[in-house]
């Protein structure tokens, strides 16, 4: 049976202001464990820039004891289904690595990354995340049976809270949502391209562009292949973020001047 069949997810503390996964096992009984999207997300960078590091630099890791690639288990009905750590089913099918850092191989690739908030997310990291288990474990063995219990339920209802976060996090917009982003891409491509009366409007060359940028950007930033597929969790800010997409400077320029050759005739 493969290491990461062992991995488990044990509910969500919060670090840094951000809620994260505590996950368990993979390098022994109970270990917390960090991955590479847990990584990206508390480093403020991109779980592909986390893998490149680490598969740039393999040499100083040891798989298995620093570190294991799930995505080599994706697929055996034995091990973790990796949607439970958030990963997005496309996210998984994109990836080529998806690594699983022990407390030694995050600490080594820290010494790679080197830099003064590196090292400063790394102890604050070690001090409420890595240890905060055994020191949790030792205040709960001073306690009544009776109060043990009650802390053992309400671990519980964080593990179902936490389940349900993450049925969340992989829901994508339904239909209707859909149509309401949508609505929002066409009113700023409309206001972008100075109106539905607008030579530009009407210019199907210039118009097609720009709803074909505006879509291309949302899907980066929701790294998506089609606004379709972001998440239920996402759906408010990609609301929020449509009204403030801007062309590229070509396409601006494309637009002025769609413009200007009509109001010339």
């Amino acid at each position: 049976m493969p290491k990461n069949a062992l991995v488990k997810v044990q509910g969500t503390q919060q670090f840094m202001g951000k809620e994260i996964p505590v996950v368990l096992g993979g390098f022994g009984e109970n270990c917390k464990v960090v991955t590479d999207k847990m990584v990206a997300e508390i480093h403020n960078t991109e779980a592909r820039e986390v893998r490149r590091l680490i598969k740039d630099n393999l040499k100083r890791f040891k798989e298995s004891i620093d570190f294991i690639d799930l995505k080599k288990g994706v697929g055996d009905t034995h091990t973790l289904d990796l949607t439970e750590l958030s990963y997005s089913k496309q996210a998984i099918t994109q990836a080529e690595h998806i690594y699983l850092l022990s407390e030694r191989g995050y600490a080594k690739l820290i010494k790679i990354m080197d830099t003064d908030l590196a090292w400063e997310i790394h102890d604050q990291l070690m001090d409420e995340y890595f240890h905060l288990r055994e020191e949790q474990q030792n205040t709960y063995s001073h306690l009544s049976k009776e109060l043990q219990a009650i802390f053992a339920i309400d671990h519980k209802q964080q593990e179902m809270d936490s389940r349900i976060t993450k049925l969340e996090n992989t829901m994508t917009i339904d239909y209707g949502q859909q149509n309401d982003i949508q609505a929002l891409v066409s009113k700023k491509v409309i206001s972008v391209l100075g109106g539905a009366d607008a030579p530009a409007y009407k210019n199907r060359k210039v118009s097609k562009k720009a709803f074909s940028q505006l879509h291309r950007w949302l899907r980066n930033v929701f790294e998506v292949n089609s606004y379709k597929n972001i998440a239920v969790k996402d759906f408010e800010r990609a609301k929020e973020i449509i009204p403030q997409w801007e062309p590229n400077e070509e396409l601006q320029l494309m637009i002025k001047g769609a413009n200007a050759q009509m109001r010339l005739t």
